[in-house]
């Protein structure tokens, strides 16, 4: 079991292991595994077998033996507490433990309604325990090394990605581009006077204002767009299938969320700040991502020299487009 797992490189992949071999231990027609996520409420890692009725009712008696390292049985999920509005199905819930904690569930739902909840006798438990502990370990090591790497991409104060981050996914954005002749865009955004905001207020400040604007950034974005902090007050954004039109129309209106924001309002204060937005787009034609990028900055320097506020877009092979407010 631990061999199979563990061949498996992220969490899902695992879970899915597991759930394919489950029926073998235990006879059920619907294997799921819960499993928390990071900053969030437990999820459905994979299932078998599962409608659209069945997942939510996976995860909250998933997430109840998260909550309490125990197993959980239930003869009709339908009158059962744990579970609101739940199917009429017989369920068992068993922890997936290790390292003196637990990690997830291993969720099983049969067809239907039961006389009595499933009992498990201490023998089963406990051969069981043994099963199930290899995959608990399997599965704590791959989110121990996805939460890894996603640190190692992270920018410690903003939760954005990193430059280590942003350069991989320029560099598989562009390679993408460069196979589908797809456009490619890249906005590099810098604010304008941040250092008043340092000096008048404090450098605590200061980093609440670069964690407020990263947080209006990432609310203004696509889920497949990509931001990163590249230091000091510079940010950058990766806009996959995004021509010059889609680019500056997007700038634009990250630069007036953050025109539009007051700063530093759970401080006490009020502070406001404008953006220069520097953009630059493939339409289509090969580039590397780091002359993508180059070229953004260019065009950022630009907005800048002409007094800050302001998109720029520096299209390859096309008219420089600019607009001032």
């Amino acid at each position: 079991m631990r061999r199979g797992a563990g061949a498996a490189p992220d969490p899902s992949r695992v879970a899915d292991v597991v759930t394919a071999r489950a029926g073998a231990w235990l006879p059920a027609p619907c294997w799921a595994v819960v499993g928390p996520q990071a900053g969030g409420a437990p999820v459905v890692l994979a299932g078998r077998g599962l409608g659209p009725r069945e997942a939510p009712a996976v995860r909250a008696l998933g997430s109840w033996v998260l909550r309490r390292s125990r197993v959980a049985s239930s003869a009709d999920l339908s009158r059962d507490a744990r579970v609101p509005h739940g199917p009429a199905a017989a369920a068992v819930a068993l922890p997936l433990a290790c390292r003196a904690r637990t990690v997830a569930a291993l969720v099983g739902l049969d067809s239907g309604v039961a006389s009595r909840a499933p009992r498990l006798p201490g023998a089963l438990r406990r051969a069981l325990r043994l099963v199930l502990e290899p995959a608990a370990f399997a599965l704590d090591d791959a989110r121990r090394l996805e939460q890894a790497e996603r640190l190692a991409g992270t920018d410690d104060l903003t939760g954005l990605f990193n430059v280590r981050a942003l350069t991989d996914t320029l560099r598989r954005e562009s390679a993408r581009t460069s196979r589908t002749a797809r456009p490619l865009s890249v906005l590099v955004i810098d604010l304008d006077g941040f250092k008043k905001v340092n000096d008048e207020h404090g450098h605590l400040c200061g980093s609440r204002v670069l964690i407020e604007v990263a947080a209006l950034l990432r609310d203004g974005l696509r889920e497949i767009d990509a931001v990163a902090r590249c230091g000091g007050d510079e940010f950058a954004i990766v806009l996959p299938e995004t021509r010059a039109e889609g680019a500056v129309a997007a700038g634009e209106r990250l630069r007036a969320r953050i025109a539009g924001h007051v700063f530093l309002r759970r401080a006490g204060r009020a502070v406001r700040l404008t953006a220069s937005v520097g953009a630059a787009t493939t339409n289509g034609a090969a580039m590397s991502g780091t002359g993508l990028l180059d070229l953004a900055d260019r065009a950022l320097y630009d907005m800048k020299a002409a007094g800050g506020n302001r998109t720029g877009m520096r299209p390859v092979g096309c008219v420089d487009v600019e607009r001032a407010k």
